[in-house]
């Protein structure tokens, strides 16, 4: 993953580049900018403090963020995986309960809801929308969108009853959806967090 931006080095930084993968962290190195003198020499080069950089990096550490095993999210950890199309909680077994009652054909796995219908891979790109920090609107308006193509090429008897979930699904995340963009949120705030500490080379005390 590229950074936003890299500041140029300079003999304060030990030689190192300052990278910055977040705003919070671009805000920091703007501050020290502010504050840094620019060489006579290497013109186009900013010295910036190495030390109180890490310090002010280290105080903006998101809540409840570790520093030694920040959360997995997509694009930083190549093993990330999200939740497919349930969390495992009471709203989910709620849901799966109900649809079984109402919606022909559905087979109790929300994940694979319909004979020969798998809403999977549409729930992990979901997943990973909100991940890399796009816009909810946008993420659930993708999602909404998937559920159907995924109906019409797969449904097909079902396709009166992949509707109607494809629809509960949309209702669900349009109900339910702010609170896990958040939570995703916040984890990709701390895993950058923690990424900046790594590669800036900030130890973490």
């Amino acid at each position: 993953m590229e950074p936003i931006e890299v500041v140029g080095t300079a003999p304060a930084t030990g030689g190192l580049l300052i990278l910055c993968y977040s705003p919070a962290c671009m805000g920091i190195v703007t501050a020290e900018q502010a504050m840094a003198r620019v060489d006579a020499v290497l013109e186009d080069e900013i010295e910036i403090d190495k030390d109180r950089f890490c310090k002010n990096l280290r105080r903006a550490r998101p809540r409840g963020c570790s520093y030694h095993s920040p959360p997995s999210v997509p694009r930083l950890d190549p093993g990330w995986v999200g939740n497919g199309c349930g969390d495992g909680s009471w709203r989910t077994r709620a849901a799966e309960f109900l649809l079984g009652l109402i919606v022909d054909g559905y087979t109790g796995d929300l994940n694979n809801p319909l004979p020969g219908v798998s809403f999977f891979g549409v729930c992990q790109a979901h997943d990973y929308c909100y991940g890399i920090g796009a816009d909810r609107g946008r993420c659930d308006r993708e999602f909404v969108e998937s559920l159907g193509d995924t109906c019409q090429r797969s449904a097909g008897s079902y396709l009166s009853s992949c509707l109607l979930l494809a629809g509960a699904y949309g209702s669900a995340v349009e109900r339910y959806g702010r609170s896990a963009c958040d939570a995703a949120q916040s984890q990709r705030a701390c895993a950058l967090w923690a990424l900046e500490m790594r590669v800036n080379q900030c130890p973490a005390n």
